[in-house]
């Protein structure tokens, strides 16, 4: 795909104020050659079945991207390169990676009721000098067939119980060096290390072990059914890139370390509470709970930087003793009783290091499906939720900081009026030495005592609003941080199924038309001018939220033909 970004001149960006344009060509390509030979209903035993594969594959991965870059824009209103009078040309960036794996499973039927399966597998990385095997087996026991236990109120149980274990290999090239070449100097070719982590040829792979158990049910003829899965994942030597002493030439060292633990609960659950020759009501639920803990990073450090703001002094950590995501900063001086300190300026004081003051991963998440079908017509709408997550709206921070919120304007009339009454009776006013006698005054306590012996009473001091959001956008996140739960109308379509009347002696079976509707509505949202689920990130980083255009709705419709 191409990239450009255009910048017209007259910004205030630094190398950009006369015009900018830079482009990127970028080809990505994926090729997976596998070979498999498979082995079906093997009779062992009277009662006893196998089935198998045995497979080796390869996959190859290949990013190739050209970039180039242009300042000082010629011609107003033309965006070519050749429009801009300083034009660089960036080495080509190529990464190819290669894993090589052979692979193998055995599952045995007894009876229709009993089932194991284990699986082997074993990668060769092309990026690290160490090859990984991984092991997996699980078992299932339908209890329903085994003792005959259906009936009209009771028809089906299952127990299942797995245990696996995946490895993941790290990027390209943090284990050697990785050169590049630039444009000729003095007709000799320039080589340039493109490694900011310092290449440790000790890598290894990361490794993932889990363990499962989970009950499945059906009741009245499978109109109340349900599934729920109990699980704990263990998560070791993650590739983490470390900070690095500049001095070093790198601005990283990759290492393997840390171990996390995911563990939780899924439910399922399915019922059809009305269902008559006409109509019918069915409804589906998805519970998920997961608790994620730190149990160790490096042995050097015990805090891990997933992401950072840092012009505004927030980041998202990993904490040994703590969870995956979790927000700090630093936060508002408070006394013993929870009272925010005010200065005696009438600014607030802030704590000097940084404290949690949120995370950012949700404590559990929900879907509801409601389904009503009535002679043919289909009406289904998905309900949406999570709770127990947090986010650091930047949007909000600098709307506060620019003045633009409702919050901001307390006390803004009383300053200006006040400000401009001095003016208008001090010929020789100054409004660098003006004391304000009105404007917005903060909530919080003064210590008029000593640090030793605190005396604090309330804080009557008006100040500048303008002053008091500077002084708290440039100090702290803490105001900005707003519980990111939400619920959410998902989606709302209306079908109809065609009867099969309408075309028979056709070759066609059946026709469905529907139409949809999505990302409708959004109820019990804490966070204001912003959509909860507009996140800064995609990626690790969830928690910040920084200028993110909010969820589209989507319409459309479908049409499904069965022959």
């Amino acid at each position: 795909f191409n990239a450009k970004d255009f910048m017209a001149a007259g910004s205030t960006w630094p190398g950009r104020d006369e015009g900018y344009l830079g482009l990127d060509n970028i080809n990505v390509s994926e090729m997976n050659t596998d070979i498999i030979a498979t082995f079906s209903e093997i009779k062992l035993a009277q009662d006893l079945t196998f089935s198998g594969i045995l497979g080796a594959g390869r996959r190859d991965f290949r990013r190739d991207q050209n970039s180039r870059f242009g300042t000082k824009l010629i011609e107003p209103g033309t965006e070519y390169i050749s429009n801009f009078v300083n034009i660089t040309e960036n080495a080509p960036v190529v990464t190819k990676t290669r894993t090589n794996s052979v692979y193998g499973s055995a599952k045995f039927d007894y009876k229709g009721y009993l089932y194991a399966e284990f699986t082997g597998r074993n990668d060769w990385f092309s990026v690290i000098n160490k090859d990984a095997f991984y092991p997996a087996a699980s078992l299932g026991f339908v209890f329903s067939d085994a003792f005959n236990l259906q009936g009209d109120t009771f028809n089906y149980g299952k127990f299942r119980a797995s245990w696996a274990e995946v490895s993941n290999a790290p990027g390209a090239y943090k284990n050697a060096l990785n050169y590049t070449t630039f444009s000729s100097y003095d007709g000799q070719s320039v080589v340039n290390i493109k490694n900011t982590s310092a290449p440790n040829p000790n890598l290894t792979y990361q490794s993932k072990r889990g363990i499962e158990f989970g009950f499945e049910t059906g009741f009245f003829k499978n109109r109340l059914r349900a599934d729920i899965t109990v699980y704990r994942e263990d998560t070791s030597d993650q590739t983490l890139d470390l900070a690095s002493s500049a001095t070093s030439g790198y601005e990283f060292i990759s290492v393997n370390a840390g171990k996390l633990r995911n563990e939780g609960i899924e439910i399922f659950l399915s019922g059809t509470p009305i269902k008559t020759n006409n109509f019918e009501w069915g409804i589906d639920l998805n519970f998920s709970k997961n608790k994620n803990s730190i149990i160790a990073l490096h042995p050097n450090i015990n805090s891990y930087a997933i992401s950072e703001a840092r012009w505004a002094g927030a980041a998202i950590v990993a904490q040994v003793g703590g969870q995956y995501g979790t927000i700090i900063g630093r936060d508002f001086l408070r006394n013993e009783a929870g009272e925010k300190i005010v200065a005696s300026n009438g600014l607030p004081l802030f704590t000097d290091e940084k404290v949690v003051l949120g995370k950012g991963l949700p404590d559990w998440s929900a879907g509801l499906t409601n389904r009503f079908t009535y002679k043919g017509v289909t009406l289904q709408f998905l309900i949406d939720m999570k709770f127990g997550m947090d986010v650091y709206s930047m949007t909000n921070s600098l709307a506060a900081q620019k003045g633009l919120l409702d919050i901001t304007t307390e006390g803004r009339d009383a300053y200006n009026h006040a400000r401009a009454e001095a003016a208008a009776n001090d010929p020789a006013f100054d409004p660098s030495t003006w004391v304000p006698t009105a404007g917005y005054v903060a909530e919080g306590v003064v210590n008029t005592g000593t640090a030793a012996n605190p005396v604090y009473v309330k804080n009557t001091t008006p100040v500048n609003p303008q002053n008091y959001w500077n002084t708290v956008f440039s100090n702290t996140p803490a105001p900005f941080i707003y519980d990111a739960s939400y619920v959410k109308l998902r989606e709302v379509s209306l079908g109809y199924n065609i009867p099969s009347s309408v075309f028979s002696g056709a070759k066609i079976s059946s026709i469905y038309v529907s139409a949809f509707a999505r990302n409708l509505l959004t109820f019990n949202k804490d966070l204001p001018n912003v959509d909860p689920e507009s996140m800064y990130t995609s990626g690790n980083g969830q928690g910040f939220e920084y200028g993110s255009l909010p969820f589209r709705q989507s319409y459309g419709f479908n049409i499904k033909v069965a022959f």
